[in-house]
C-alpha cells in the first residue's frame, strides 16, 4: 500500500504538528515510526467564509451550513509523503508559510480590521462596515501595508497580493453572507494574541521594514470591543476596568515595553 496523506482543513497554525503529537500519544513506538514514514499531514489555508445561518433556516434544519461561493484550498506540498494527486481547486505549494501568512495577515487581519472599525460606528454586518468609505479606505490601507511586507519577505509580486486583497474586500461586501461584526471580531483575547492576525501582522510588517500604521490604530480598538454574549470580550473589559492599555498590551498581546510596537501603539493613543 502506498502513502496516505491528510489535508488538514483546520484554521490553526502548525496543525500538522498537533496531529503528529496526538498520534504519538496514542500509538506505540513501532506503529508511530511506521505512521511517520507513510502518513503525510498537510497544513491548509482555509479561505471560505462560513457565517452563522439565518434563524429561519436553522429552524428548518439545525444542521444547515451556509457558505460563500469560494472553492479553493491551498495546502502544504512539503507535508505530503510522495506527491499529492491532482484534485480540482486543491493547490499544493511550498514554502507553505507564504499562504499561511497570507491567510492570517491579509484575510483574517483585514476582516478583523473591518469588524473593529465597524463596531465603533455601530454597524451590525461586515458588508455595512465595508460599504462605509472611511472604513473601506482603512481596510484597503491595512492590506497594502501587509502586501508590501509579504512582497519583501517572500520576494513575490506585490501586485498579485494587492489583487488578492481587492478580491477579499469584494467578498466582504457580499450582503448575502450576512456575516456579523460580532462573529468576525469575536473572541478578542485570541485575536489580540501576539501571534494572531493583528499583533502578528504588525510585528511581521515591522520585521520587514514596513510601518503598520493602520494596525497601530486598530489594535487598541480590540480592547473596546464588547458585543453582547462574548465571554472573551467580557474578560477583557473586566481587566480594562482596573488596568491601563499599557498593561493590557503586556497581558493580552505579550508585548514588552522594549518593543517598538508597544511604544508605537501607546504613542498613537497618548501622543
Amino acid at each position: 500500500m502506498g502513502p496516505f496523506n491528510f489535508v488538514l482543513c483546520e484554521n490553526k497554525i502548525n496543525v500538522h504538528l498537533t496531529m503528529k503529537e496526538y498520534l504519538k500519544n496514542l500509538l506505540d513506538e513501532e506503529t508511530f515510526a511506521y505512521a511517520e514514514n507513510n502518513i503525510g499531514f498537510c497544513q491548509s489555508s482555509i479561505g471560505c467564509m462560513v457565517p452563522a445561518p439565518p434563524q429561519e433556516l436553522v429552524e428548518q434544519d439545525p444542521l444547515i451550513i451556509c457558505v460563500e461561493n469560494y472553492n479553493k484550498i491551498y495546502t502544504d506540498a512539503g507535508g505530503a509523503i510522495g506527491q499529492l494527486p491532482a484534485i480540482p481547486n486543491l493547490i499544493a505549494y511550498e514554502p507553505f508559510s507564504y499562504y499561511i501568512n497570507r491567510k492570517l495577515f491579509m484575510h483574517n487581519m483585514s476582516h478583523c480590521v473591518a469588524a473593529y472599525w465597524g463596531y465603533q460606528k455601530g454597524y451590525t454586518y461586515i458588508w455595512e462596515a465595508i460599504s462605509d468609505p472611511a472604513i473601506y479606505e482603512t481596510v484597503e490601507k491595512s492590506l497594502h501595508e501587509v502586501a508590501q511586507a509579504m512582497s519583501y519577505h517572500y520576494k513575490t509580486d506585490k501586485q498579485e497580493l494587492l489583487f488578492h486583497g481587492k478580491e477579499l474586500m469584494n467578498r466582504y461586501a457580499n450582503t448575502l453572507l450576512g456575516d456579523t461584526i460580532a462573529r468576525v471580531g469575536g473572541d478578542p483575547v485570541r485575536k489580540l494574541a501576539r501571534s494572531d492576525r493583528l499583533v502578528g501582522a504588525a510585528l511581521f510588517c515591522l520585521e520587514n521594514g514596513v510601518n503598520p500604521n493602520i494596525l497601530i490604530k486598530t489594535i487598541p480598538l480590540g480592547f473596546t470591543f464588547r458585543p453582547e454574549g462574548d465571554p472573551s470580550a467580557k474578560d477583557i473589559q473586566s481587566f480594562m476596568a482596573e488596568h491601563t492599555l499599557a498593561e493590557a498590551l503586556e497581558k493580552f498581546c505579550s508585548l514588552s515595553q522594549e518593543e517598538p510596537l508597544y511604544s508605537l501603539i501607546l504613542k498613537e493613543i497618548h501622543g
